[in-house]
């Protein structure tokens, strides 16, 4: 009976070591898996910190490119906008100057205009009519770096109480055709007239329009060419190369009017190749006023020389006179030049 007691004693024993060590091995197997269990939860967090991390590096180099890129284009845009600057190359020194004001009305010169043209360069003019009736504008003289040029005033009519911003237009032609290279000074005057054209405002003194290119250097005046007058103050020189337009062709006279008074030059016979023209050939703007230079055109028809059978101009044969605008006494007649063109 005792060793049976024992036996059973013993098996017990046994049985509650083998549980025992069972649980063991069940906490460390649960111990275990918490391990692993932690380490993935750690893991799968730091795949998203790795990810973001990546993100923002790349993020932050493409923004560090782009900003590149983009101080390079506006470098770009800003040069590709200086190649229209021929149609606004310059601002005035002082905008806003007063170019007439009197008998009620006002024109000021606000700046260069931002419309561009392939014919003309713009100043917007303010235009103010105080009074009850309307105002006809008319531009007096016009020089540029002292060279004679021509331009109007669009919409000159001006009526009752107007107040508008309208175009001064100056001739790109005239600017090409003087050789200038920077436009420097405008003088400017005008004059008025009312409704029904008797004279309401008289010329006034021309106004300086400085322009931010004033103090760049000048160039010389070229005075090459055909002399034809070198007297009382005035050269007149017939340049020896043609241009063209669709219309003329153009023999170009240089007249520097260095007297005190306004002159005008015209021609009273052109013979091209020998062969006579009609007067529909002329000088284009012959009147030169007092102190100004002025690169005229001897404007010549292309159909009439292709009536004549003239291909080519070879020689030019011209008469010229010139007047005082004053009192419209003559100065010089028959000033007859010949000029060879290769």
């Amino acid at each position: 009976m005792n060793n049976i007691i024992k036996v059973l004693i013993s098996v017990t024993l046994i049985i509650c070591i083998l549980m025992t060590l069972a649980s063991c091995e069940e906490s460390e197997s649960n111990t275990l898996l918490g391990t692993t269990s932690t380490e993935s939860e750690t893991a799968e967090p730091s795949t998203p910190t790795t990810t973001p991390t990546d993100d923002i590096s790349s993020s932050t180099e493409s923004e560090t490119t782009e900003p590149s890129d983009q101080t390079s284009k506006p470098t770009d845009d800003t040069s590709s906008m200086d190649e229209p600057q021929l149609d606004k190359p310059f601002t005035l020194a002082c905008p806003n100057t007063v170019l007439l004001d009197s008998n009620g009305v006002k024109l000021t010169a606000l700046d260069f205009s931002e419309e561009t043209s392939e014919t003309y360069i713009t100043i917007d003019v303010r235009v103010e009519n105080n009074n009850t009736h309307g105002v006809n504008i008319m531009l007096n003289s016009l020089t540029v770096n002292g060279y004679l040029i021509s331009g109007k005033l669009d919409s000159f009519v001006t009526k009752a109480g107007a107040d508008q911003i309208v175009p001064f237009t100056i001739s790109k032609r005239d600017i090409e055709f003087a050789e200038i290279d920077e436009i420097r000074e405008i003088l400017v005057s005008f004059y008025a007239k009312d409704e029904n054209y008797k004279s309401f405002i008289s010329p006034v003194e021309p106004v300086s329009l400085k322009t931010t290119k004033f103090d760049t250097p000048t160039k010389e005046l070229d005075t090459s060419g055909v002399q034809v007058y070198t007297e009382n103050d005035i050269l007149i020189v017939v340049k020896e190369d043609l241009c063209s337009d669709s219309r003329y062709m153009l023999a170009k006279l240089l007249i520097k009017n260095s007297s005190d008074s306004a002159i005008s030059v015209s021609c009273s016979k052109l013979i091209v190749n020998g062969k006579e023209l009609s007067n529909s050939n002329c000088i284009r703007y012959g009147g030169v006023p007092a102190g100004v230079i002025s690169y005229n055109s001897m404007d010549i028809e292309k159909n009439e020389l292709e009536t004549l059978g003239i291909e080519v101009i070879e020689t030019i044969e011209m008469t010229l006179k010139v007047l005082s605008t004053e009192d419209w006494t003559l100065i010089a007649d028959n000033l007859t030049v010949i000029v060879n063109y290769k």
